[in-house]
């Protein structure tokens, strides 16, 4: 694997991929770092039945300017949702709060960072040695 040592170089990597594979690259990486923070969540969520925990997942979202964000959140819209996911997390009139997704993203912060930049990495040299073999 090729050694990036900063930003900069990986930027200079990047640039030399097609459009489309620079998108495909830094998706992926965005990806990993907000699947470390799910991670993270689901560790930290209290747990009764396992359905909350369960329906914390990773939300790849278009917006209207072809822009792919990705979110980390609760699932929505099934029969069975987890609906009472920022209840637990910021509390109520009844109840204190028991934060799971704050402490997840406050925690995996410095390594969000890192994640990036090696799932980039990976991404530049699995590219290159793909254009080598075509």
């Amino acid at each position: 694997m090729n050694e990036y040592k900063g930003l900069k170089e990986l930027t200079k990597a990047l640039k030399a991929f097609a459009q489309n594979v620079q998108k495909n690259i830094l998706n992926s990486a965005i990806r990993a770092a907000a699947s470390s923070i799910q991670k993270e969540a689901k560790k930290n969520v209290h747990v009764k039945t396992g359905k909350l925990k369960k329906d914390i997942i990773v939300k790849k979202r278009r917006t209207t300017n072809t822009r792919i964000r990705y979110s980390i959140g609760i699932r929505k819209g099934t029969k069975e949702d987890a609906f009472y996911g920022h209840i637990l997390e910021f509390g109520s009139s009844k109840m204190a709060a028991k934060p799971f997704m704050r402490p997840a993203l406050e925690s995996k912060a410095g390594e969000v960072i890192n994640d990036v930049k090696k799932k980039m990495q990976q991404r530049i040299d699995k590219e290159i040695k793909r254009s080598k073999n075509a």
